[in-house]
């Protein structure tokens, strides 16, 4: 009950559960495996765990039956509470209500493009605030501080390089 399925829509859901003895009866009951409920196989666990090369290929069969949707409504109706989450592409992230909340997420405003999505800072601290305010820079934006200031070029290489179309 730790793993990640694969729906029949192509969508992914995850299941964490850590309490999964306690849960193996919804499980069994959401998925419609109430015959493995029982099985002396299945009954731990352990017992899952030492026959997951059995179990594992029966229950990704049984998701490819329906959609991420359709499993996820499910797990809310009769998993009690069950772990999972929707495994989620990049392109959806950026709108995910909990990536939002938390703030992964952080709009900035760039200079040539507007407000803008952008990865926020996963860490908090208790008494400093973080807060994303940069963005990454243009093409070309740093050549002449890097050469400069990096390289030890002089203005005049740097002028050299630019009538070459180097830079």
């Amino acid at each position: 009950m730790s793993n990640h399925f694969e729906c029949s829509d192509g969508e992914w859901l995850l299941l964490s559960e850590a309490q999964a003895d306690k849960y193996w009866p919804k499980f069994c009951d959401v998925l419609n495996i109430r015959d493995l409920e029982n099985d002396p196989r299945f009954a731990t666990t352990a017992s899952r765990r030492e026959n997951s090369k059995e179990l594992t290929p029966l229950i990704e069969e049984v998701f490819k039956a329906k959609t991420r949707d359709e499993w996820m409504k499910l797990f809310d109706e009769k998993g009690g509470g069950m772990a999972y989450s929707p495994v989620l592409k990049p392109t959806e992230l950026a709108n995910d209500q909990q990536a939002l909340a938390n703030g992964y997420i952080a709009e900035i405003d760039h200079p040539s493009l507007g407000l803008v999505k952008v990865v926020g800072n996963p860490v908090t601290f208790s008494e400093t605030p973080v807060k994303v305010n940069g963005y990454a820079p243009q093409f070309g934006q740093h050549t002449e501080e890097v050469l400069l200031d990096v390289c030890g070029y002089t203005w005049e290489q740097i002028e050299e390089l630019k009538n070459e179309e180097v830079i």
